[in-house]
């Protein structure tokens, strides 16, 4: 449609999906055109926003596999035969049973892998050093049956830190002129599979009301580990506490 009469143009472009004009007298020169332009730019947005979003998730690094078991399976348990537990302290919540160092603690090592496990150390982790206890009762705790541990070593608690060192032998005399023995380094110990290490770790605590974890540092092909057990307490021997029978 056109008229050039004062010299103005009017125009209709191609109708695009439906789009109807209708006009009864126009002044001026008007050009309608169809929509068709917008689709292209809503489209264009669209398929940049789904790129990029493959994008990041093609870019995400994979998935860490979840690390192996361990290898060394280390547990604890107090031996408290013919112990002294004490009692009746008011210990609040969350704070282990005490014993005084008449008691000991069995600690296991065991391998569940095929191959070997080197012990490094035992380390204890004092998380709390109180003074000697005033308040409670010294309880003997039953003389039952414990067995005998392979690997025997004493803590000093009133050290900070607290060395863990082989128990000493009892001393024998030696002939005339004869050298001692020198000491028997306490690590490294080998594990082997099936094949486990038992430690009888005894205490001497004149000083310290000490809470702890025991950690075991060892090594499995290269690469090195630790293992913590506890928390355990060990308080001096006040005999004032102590119950008379």
């Amino acid at each position: 449609m056109g008229d050039d009469s004062g010299g103005t143009r009017n125009e209709v472009g191609p109708v695009d999906g439906g789009t109807v004009v209708q006009a009864g007298v126009i002044h001026g020169g008007v050009r309608v055109a169809a929509p068709g332009w917008r689709r292209p730019v809503v489209a264009s947005t669209a398929l940049v926003g789904l790129l990029g979003a493959a994008a990041v998730w093609w870019a995400r690094p994979p998935e860490a596999p979840p690390p192996p078991p361990a290898a060394l399976d280390v547990s604890a348990r107090v031996d408290s035969h013919c112990a002294l537990r004490l009692v009746g302290d008011g210990r609040p919540a969350g704070v282990p049973l005490a014993f005084t160092d008449t008691a000991v603690i069995h600690l296991t090592a065991q391998n569940r892998s095929e191959e070997e496990v080197l012990i490094l150390a035992v380390r204890i982790v004092v998380q709390r050093r109180e003074p000697p206890p005033k308040a409670g009762r010294l309880v003997r705790e039953p003389c039952a049956p414990s067995p005998l541990p392979v690997r025997n070593f004493v803590v000093d608690l009133d050290a900070d830190p607290p060395p863990v060192r082989p128990e000493p032998a009892a001393a024998k005399p030696l002939p005339s002129g004869a050298a001692p023995a020198p000491e028997v380094a306490a690590f490294p110990f080998k594990v082997s599979r099936n094949d486990p290490e038992v430690f009888r770790l005894g205490f001497t605590a004149e000083t310290c009301d000490c809470t702890f974890t025991t950690v075991v540092d060892w090594v499995s092909g290269g690469e090195t580990h630790e293992a913590a057990v506890g928390p355990h307490r060990i308080v001096p021997m006040v005999d004032a506490l102590i119950r008379r029978e």
